[in-house]
């Protein structure tokens, strides 16, 4: 996919500009439409590895990805409440990503759709558990498609789970490297990349050659399709 940038932090813009330069990443600055909307809950490297991916899936449609300033679920739900009420079409579609940390995954999607509710936004679920969820959201006059997709895997032996669990399954996998045990995937991840020298859009390279990118990003990539196959009301 195309990517257009709004309400993200300057430091993010400048890795995502940087990404286009090494794999070709399209910027659409001035979209005629927007296909979806990616609400990133976390930090920079998420808003890299989601971008990277929707690159490798397709060339043709526009996704904006969307940082709110603060981290959390409490500052994405608010984020994702804003671009409901002030989009100028009556239906979107929007994909909420965050981190499992240490929490279990269907507590971090249930506190998703309650802090949704506190700025006005009624959510029905439609399908998913554990890591990923459809819901039908509505805000006044306004749907949103919503497919939320939280970072985590559980073969990964971690504490707190993060959008890195991801980049190491896929370093397990491609490089035949051995994931020790820790307490976050973040550090584990950093200390392995500077050790063997990896790039995360290296791994997607490969792992987009064969189906082991389905094994390693299930959820976003469920988030993903359904959305792009839902028609717009």
């Amino acid at each position: 996919m195309k990517i257009h940038l709004i309400s993200v932090p300057n430091r993010i813009a400048s890795d995502i500009i940087k990404l286009s330069h090494k794999i070709g990443l399209q910027i659409e600055y001035t979209p005629k439409e927007i296909n979806m909307y990616v609400v990133i809950g976390n930090g920079r490297r998420d808003a890299e590895i989601i971008s990277t991916l929707l690159h490798y899936i397709d060339h043709k449609e526009v996704a904006s990805i969307v940082k709110p300033q603060e981290t959390g679920i409490a500052a994405l739900a608010k984020s994702l409440a804003i671009i409901l009420e002030k989009a100028k079409r009556a239906y979107i579609k929007a994909i909420p990503i965050i981190d499992q940390d240490a929490n279990d995954p269907n507590n971090v999607i249930e506190e998703a759709i309650n802090n949704l509710k506190t700025h006005g936004v009624e959510c029905r679920h439609i399908e998913g558990k554990n890591r990923y969820g459809v819901y039908d959201c509505l805000k006044g006059n306004k749907h949103s498609l919503t497919a939320i997709a939280v970072n985590g895997l559980d073969y990964i032996n971690v504490k707190q789970h993060e959008i890195e669990d991801h980049l190491l399954m896929l370093a397990q996998e491609l490089k035949n490297i051995e994931i020790p045990k820790g307490e976050r995937s973040k550090t584990l991840w950093e200390r392995m990349s500077k050790t063997y020298k990896i790039s995360h859009y290296e791994l997607f390279k490969e792992a987009l050659n064969s189906s082991l990118i389905v094994k390693a990003l299930p959820q976003h990539l469920k988030a993903i399709k359904v959305l792009q196959q839902a028609k717009a009301k």
